[in-house]
C-alpha cells in the first residue's frame, strides 16, 4: 500500500489547486507515506534486518587466498629473534648467491566451530530486528494519530470561525436596531455605544478564530510531513455524533509501545546469553596449502624463485579457552543482567503508562459525549432567550445590558455546539492512539 501512496502524494498534496479536498483517512495515509519520522524508523528497521544477515555470516568458514613475488638479499646471522611487525621471516641459508627473487602462493582455511556463540549473537540480532519493527509501528501510530488530530483541530478551528461569523452578523443586526432606536430618541446614546462594543468584541473573537485556523493549517502541514502545504480538507460527516462511540477500555494486544519494550527485554536476555557462552572453549578447524619458490637454492638454475615450486600443506584443530578472561566475561554478564532488569522495569512503566492513557482517554471521551449531547439544548434555549431579549428591548421592557447578556450566552452556545462533536472525534482518536490501534476509529469514522 505504501508505494501507491508515495506516487500519489504530490498529486494529493496539490489538490488545493485542483479543487480537491483531503479526508481524514487521506491525511493519515499521506502522513504515513511522507513523514520523515516514519521514513527514519523504516530505515532503522531495514538496518536491523541487515545486521541479522551480517551475524549469520559467522557460520561460514574463512578462506584466504594469497600470492606474492619478491626479490631479496640474504645474509644470515645466528641467534634467536622475536618476530616484529614489518620484519620478514627468513628460512634456509644462502648457497649460491646473496641476491635472488622469490615467490609464494597459498590458501588458508579457518572455521570457527563455536556455533553456539554465533547462533546466540544471531538470535540477539533477530530480536533487535523485531524491536526495530515495533519501533517502526510505534512511529507509524504516532505519525498517523498526529495527522488525524491535526486534521480534526483544523476542522474544529473552521467551525469556530463559522460560529464567530454568525455572532458578528448578529451583532451587526443588533447595532442597526439600536442605532434606529437611538436616532428616534427612543433609547439613550449609551445604548448605541454598548452595541458598538458588542460588535467590536465579536470581531475580535472572529480575528482570533481566523488566526487559529492558520495555526491549525500550519500544524497539519507539519503532521503530513510537508510544512507550508495548503491542503483543503473535507470534514463531511465528522460533525455528527457517532451512533456507536468507541468502547475501548484496555490497551490493544498489539500495542507497539508495549511490544517494543517487550522485544527490548528479549534482546537484553539474548545479549546476556551470548556473553555467557564466551566462557566455553573455542574450537577452530585449520587447514592450509601453499607453495614457495626461492632463488637461493642450490644448484642455481635460471628462473628459480619466479614461480612457486615447492608445495606443502598442513591441517589441524585448535582449542582456545580464555582462562584469564573469565573475570571480565562474568563482569560483562552481570552488567547485561542488570540491563535486562532495567528493561523489565521500563516495560512495566510503559504498560502502566499506556493503561493510564487509555483510562484517561476513556474518561475524556465520556465527558465530551456528555457535553455534545447537551450543547444543542443549550443552543436552542440561548437562541430563544436572545430573540425574546431583543424583542423586549425593542418594546422598551428591558435594558441593553439584558440583550448584551443574552447575546454573550448565545455566542458561547454557538461556539460550544460548533466544536462539541468534533471534540468527540478527537477524544475517540486519542483513545484509539492510547490503545495502540487506530483501526477501530477509522472504521467508526468510515461507517459514520
Amino acid at each position: 500500500m505504501l508505494a501507491p501512496i508515495l506516487v500519489c502524494a504530490p498529486i494529493l498534496l496539490g489538490a488545493g489547486g485542483l479543487g480537491g479536498a483531503l479526508s481524514i483517512r487521506g491525511a493519515i495515509d499521506l502522513a504515513v507515506a511522507a513523514h520523515p519520522a516514519l521514513r527514519e524508523a523504516i530505515a532503522r528497521e531495514e538496518e536491523a534486518a541487515r545486521v541479522v544477515g551480517v551475524r549469520r555470516t559467522a557460520y561460514l568458514p574463512a578462506l584466504e587466498l594469497s600470492a606474492a613475488g619478491q626479490a631479496a638479499g640474504l645474509t644470515l646471522a645466528p641467534g634467536v629473534f622475536l618476530d616484529l611487525p614489518g620484519i620478514p621471516t627468513v628460512s634456509g641459508a644462502p648457497v649460491a648467491r646473496a641476491f635472488a627473487p622469490g615467490s609464494t602462493a597459498g590458501a588458508a582455511f579457518d572455521w570457527n566451530a563455536d556455533l553456539l556463540h554465533a547462533i546466540a549473537l544471531t538470535d540477539a540480532a533477530i530480536a533487535s530486528s523485531e524491536e526495530a519493527t515495533e519501533a517502526r509501528r510505534a512511529a507509524a501510530l504516532t505519525v498517523a494519530a498526529d495527522a488525524g488530530d491535526a486534521f480534526l483541530a483544523l476542522a474544529e478551528a473552521g467551525e469556530r470561525v463559522r460560529a464567530e461569523k454568525m455572532n458578528v452578523d448578529r451583532a451587526k443586526v443588533f447595532l442597526k436596531v439600536v442605532a434606529a432606536l437611538v436616532m428616534e430618541s427612543l433609547r439613550p446614546a449609551a445604548d448605541g455605544s454598548r452595541a458598538q462594543a458588542i460588535l467590536a468584541l465579536t470581531q475580535v473573537d472572529l480575528a482570533r478564530a481566523q488566526a487559529a485556523v492558520k495555526i491549525a493549517r500550519a500544524r497539519l502541514g507539519v503532521a503530513l510531513g510537508e510544512p507550508g502545504t495548503q491542503v483543503p480538507i473535507d470534514a463531511e460527516g465528522l460533525g455528527r455524533l457517532p451512533e456507536h462511540p468507541l468502547a475501548l477500555s484496555a490497551p490493544s494486544s498489539r500495542n507497539p509501545f508495549v511490544l517494543e519494550r517487550t522485544r527490548a527485554v528479549r534482546v537484553g536476555r539474548l545479549d546476556e546469553r551470548a556473553i555467557n557462552l564466551e566462557l566455553l572453549p573455542r574450537i577452530d578447524l585449520l587447514a592450509a596449502a601453499w607453495a614457495r619458490g626461492t632463488g637461493f637454492g642450490s644448484p642455481v638454475t635460471p628462473g628459480d624463485g619466479v614461480w612457486p615450486a615447492a608445495p606443502s600443506w598442513a591441517a589441524g584443530i585448535a582449542l582456545l579457552w580464555p582462562a584469564f578472561s573469565i573475570f571480565e566475561i562474568r563482569a560483562r554478564a552481570r552488567a547485561a543482567a542488570a540491563r535486562v532488569e532495567a528493561f523489565r522495569e521500563d516495560q512495566r512503566r510503559v504498560f502502566q503508562a499506556v493503561q493510564g492513557e487509555v483510562q484517561s482517554a476513556r474518561a475524556a471521551l465520556e465527558g465530551t459525549l456528555a457535553v455534545a449531547r447537551r450543547t444543542p439544548v443549550a443552543l436552542g434555549a440561548a437562541r430563544i432567550t436572545e430573540m425574546q431579549a431583543l424583542a423586549r428591548y425593542q418594546a422598551g421592557l428591558v435594558t441593553v445590558e439584558d440583550v448584551a447578556e443574552a447575546e454573550a450566552i448565545l455566542a458561547r452556545a454557538e461556539v460550544e455546539d460548533a466544536v462539541a462533536r468534533l471534540e468527540v472525534r478527537r477524544a475517540e482518536l486519542t483513545l484509539a492512539r492510547a490503545a495502540g490501534d487506530l483501526s477501530p476509529f477509522l472504521a467508526e469514522v468510515a461507517g459514520g
